[in-house]
């Protein structure tokens, strides 16, 4: 199997609720990679190879082009207008992390990737779970990217109207719950 290809779960190819990025995506402005064929009978799906960089490792370069500030609010930005215009119609990500997002050499397009935990819900709850996760991932992994992520949700909230009824859900610490619940993991409340 070439780079440019990944594994199908079988199953989840048949279920009419699997969200692939290619087929929701263009309409709305999200950039993900090309889907180019999906093979059912071998569980291929052959897509598009996306020359860049990822966002986690962005962030991380101490003295690279996006170690400044003004350049990591234009990044915040593309991330917090990415995610709401899939919140927009209703697609959960369901792992949103800085390693599943990258930002494309050619045009400097921020690209979504990494589906596989993706569904459909109009549910506050659910996408407030999706802007936990990515909080978790920038506590985790980017220490002191507060006014970061701060500049994701503004923007987010900017480009979504119907984001302040997700971030009262995110803020009011229920999230953390349905979060739980979901993934069987029990978390301190903070």
């Amino acid at each position: 199997m070439s780079e440019n290809c990944r594994a199908l779960d079988h199953e989840a190819a048949k279920d009419e609720d699997y969200v692939e990025g290619d087929y929701w995506s263009e309409p709305v402005g999200v950039d993900t990679p090309v889907l180019y064929f999906v093979d059912l009978e071998e569980s291929i799906i052959y897509m598009e190879f996306v020359e860049g960089k990822v966002i986690k490792d962005l962030i991380l370069e101490v003295n690279g082009e996006w170690s400044c500030e003004e350049n990591k609010v234009q990044l915040a930005e593309k991330i917090g207008v990415a995610i709401a215009r899939m919140h927009a119609v209703d697609v959960i990500h369901g792992d949103l992390t800085t390693s599943n997002l990258l930002l494309r050499n050619s045009n400097k397009s921020l690209v979504v990737i990494d589906f596989g935990l993706s569904y459909v819900s109009s549910l506050p709850e659910d996408k407030a779970v999706d802007l936990y996760v990515l909080e978790r991932a920038f506590l985790s992994t980017h220490p002191n990217s507060e006014d970061m992520f701060t500049a994701i949700l503004k923007a987010y909230e900017v480009n979504y109207k119907a984001a302040k009824g997700v971030l009262t859900k995110l803020a009011d610490g229920a999230v953390r719950e349905v979060w739980s619940d979901k993934f069987g993991v029990t978390r301190p409340h903070m």
